[in-house]
């Protein structure tokens, strides 16, 4: 309840997808609502590329429910399609120790990002909002390696 009085007066939010998994969608929601309901114009949110509604990757269907929620509210939108993060490796290959499988891309192609180049690109969306409407291309790191 107390969102809609954070986001007074705001013309876009930014919302940053939540950790967790199990209520991320939920918790998204609510966010968007607030944001719309203080009368923000814009909503933009931080998600991942190549998600789905039956991704084994955990993360993916809740940001594929997020971006259709989002897309159906009727507000103006901007969704980041984020590359994967690198900082997220170590959780990764903890996960596969624990379920003896690892949950990444069949063909283990995987375009890594850091948190300090996709807030670079999130700057300079939210400086131009309008440039982009619903989805942008997938943001991936500034070399390519093979």
């Amino acid at each position: 309840s107390s969102l809609s009085g954070a986001f007074e007066g705001a013309t876009q939010v930014l919302v940053v997808s939540a950790g967790g998994t199990d209520v991320a969608d939920n918790h998204h929601g609510v966010v968007i609502d607030a944001a719309i309901a203080a009368g923000a114009e814009r909503v933009t949110y931080t998600r991942h590329q190549g998600e789905a509604p039956k991704s084994f990757f955990d993360p993916m269907p809740n940001h594929y429910a997020t971006e259709k929620y989002l897309a159906a509210s009727g507000t103006a939108y901007t969704s980041l399609r984020n590359g994967f993060y690198a900082n997220f490796v170590p959780r990764l290959i903890g996960l596969a120790l624990i379920r003896g499988v690892l949950l990444a891309p069949a063909d283990g192609r995987v375009s890594w990002t850091t948190h300090p180049d996709l807030a670079e690109v999130a700057a300079a969306i939210l400086a131009e909002p309008d440039k982009f409407e619903g989805p942008t291309p997938p943001f991936t790191a500034a070399t390519r390696s093979t």
